[in-house]
């Protein structure tokens, strides 16, 4: 069986922050400034609010059906037969999005740390390494990301001071000169980052005090808007929504353009070494949901066993799902937003409708 590890609302609302705004941090600025220019952080806010729409979508349902996953009780709703397909959906929307991440971690750390490293041989320490992580249980990942997020802010905080001297404020002025259509067009692939809180679907049993479970989504979306909205601030004012646009990694160019006194330099790692443990974190969380939505479907005799097997397909999907790297940025870039928000937010709010008029489960 899986681990029936309990976790705090305080570290749900870590885990909500962490596995929106970790991958979200690196890619996003340059998305936004693309479309939005020097707006690219107003976007946030439309996407936030779908991020709130899903948290209040998905914590409906676990109220209605207390102690139970979304693959659980979408069986209840609708049958056995059509629960199951449900149910297989999100598999293969967990198996995807997993091994999105893990290249999006891949990508990153082969070309900014070690660009003669095979792709492979940095696939197979992650998943191994993550494998270990979800046999450990939830309790374990929500207790490590504690740290992760310590380690985030640490970061963020030493990025500010340290590349104040860099900031120049009339980069983002004028505000919405170019009307909202812009911000909004650009808020749909941060939509589809800000949607992920549909994880919580899957953790709430987990939760010890799972009265309190909506209130940590929620806490953790506006958490990780505001941060999202002042690293994109600050990119801005760095570099200019040009530049921004230019770079892949705008938010590791801001930290590159730091040079204290001719001696701190090549401060990547600043930002790097943090990110990347967040990121583990994030694909530990999918994997573990990957390996209860599995569970909950076929229902084996012993769910651990199912570990390696689920880490091997993610690993596998990871190396051959994009053809290169420069297919992967365009799938996040054009593709994600619009694929992942029937999965974030359309079932979810199907399955509260349905729920609603049949009346079925708790009143709430």
């Amino acid at each position: 069986m899986l681990d029936k590890g309990k976790i705090s609302s305080r570290q749900l609302t870590l885990l909500v922050f962490t596995f929106i705004s970790s991958t979200a941090t690196l890619f996003l600025p340059a998305f936004l400034a693309d479309d939005a220019k020097q707006d690219a952080w107003i976007s946030l806010l439309p996407a936030g609010v779908v991020g709130v729409l899903t948290a209040l979508v998905v914590t409906a349902l676990a109220r209605k059906f207390p102690g139970k996953t979304l693959t659980e009780y979408v069986t209840i709703l609708l049958g056995p037969v059509l629960g199951k397909c449900i149910g297989i959906l999100y598999l293969w929307f967990y198996l995807h999005m997993t091994s999105i991440v893990v290249r999006e971690v891949v990508f990153t750390v082969i070309s900014s740390l070690l660009p003669r490293t095979p792709l492979e041989a940095v696939t197979i320490i992650i998943i191994i390494v993550c494998a270990y992580t979800v046999r450990q249980g939830i309790e374990v990942i929500a207790r490590t990301n504690v740290l992760s997020v310590t380690f985030s802010y640490v970061s963020i905080a030493l990025i500010l001071v340290l590349s104040a001297s860099n900031l120049d404020i009339g980069n983002v002025t004028p505000v919405l000169s170019r009307g909202i259509g812009p911000v909004l067009r650009a808020s749909v692939t941060p939509s589809g980052w800000f949607g992920e809180v549909v994880g919580v679907a899957f953790l709430i049993p987990f939760v010890n005090s799972q009265d309190q479970a909506r209130r940590a989504a929620l806490i953790g979306v506006v958490w990780s808007a505001l941060t999202l909205m002042f690293l994109v601030l600050v990119t801005l004012m760095a570099l200019g929504p040009g530049m921004a646009a230019l770079f892949l990694f705008p938010t590791l160019r801001v930290v590159r353009l730091i040079n204290v006194a001719e001696f701190f330099q090549r401060t990547e790692a600043i930002f790097l070494i943090p990110w990347i443990i967040s990121n583990y974190i994030k694909i530990c969380v999918f994997y573990y949901i990957i390996t209860k939505i599995t569970s909950d479907l076929f229902k084996p005799r012993d769910s651990l066993s199912l570990t390696l097997p689920l880490g091997i397909i993610v690993g596998s999907m990871s190396l051959y799902i994009f053809r290169n790297n420069v297919d992967l940025v365009e799938f996040l870039d054009r593709v994600w937003g619009i694929y992942s928000l029937p999965f974030e937010l359309g079932i979810p709010l199907l399955l509260l409708i349905f729920a609603s008029l049949r009346k079925t489960g708790k009143r709430v």
